[in-house]
């Protein structure tokens, strides 16, 4: 998480595409993650304008607490990278343990985590949804317990 993560989201939109984006995200995880990770991206994708580095930062964060909550029983991590009518859209699945009905109606508020002590501070999915919304966009959760978490990030494709 960097602490110039909104300024990130005011950059110019570039072209990159789908395998530039799936790269520099498999960079930033740790050594055994990316071998873990199964990318699927839809053909209408193959290239998109996008604010790259606000992007890569909010899926960046969305792909680390997934690989956080799969760790428990070393699952794989999913990311699928499509497009519906005019939006871009990410989504992230994790089968870790999931979370209940309260977790999931406060997760994303500022320094609320699910994770334990000295795992996290609560601020990534905080982040992350306030990068969608000024990117006019939004991200949607939906969990439940011994099921994992799925994250739906989506926001308006550029001209």
């Amino acid at each position: 998480m960097h602490i110039d993560s909104m300024h990130q989201s005011d950059e110019e939109p570039v072209e990159v595409t789908s395998e530039e984006l799936v790269e520099e995200l498999k960079a930033d995880l740790k050594p055994s993650q990316p071998a873990m990770l199964d990318v699927t991206v839809s053909p209408v994708v193959s290239k998109m304008t996008v604010r790259r580095s606000a992007l890569v930062q909010t899926l960046g964060i969305l792909l680390q607490n997934a690989f956080d909550a799969s760790e428990v029983g070393r699952t794989r991590v999913s990311l699928a990278i499509g497009r519906e009518d005019d939006e871009l859209v990410f989504t992230v699945e994790d089968r870790g343990e999931g979370m209940t009905s309260e977790q999931l109606r406060r997760i994303g508020e500022p320094f609320v985590t699910t994770k334990g002590p000295q795992r996290g501070m609560g601020l990534g999915l905080f982040l992350a949804r306030l990068m969608a919304e000024h990117l006019r966009g939004s991200l949607k959760l939906r969990s439940a317990v011994g099921k994992g978490t799925t994250c739906v990030l989506r926001f308006p494709s550029e001209p």
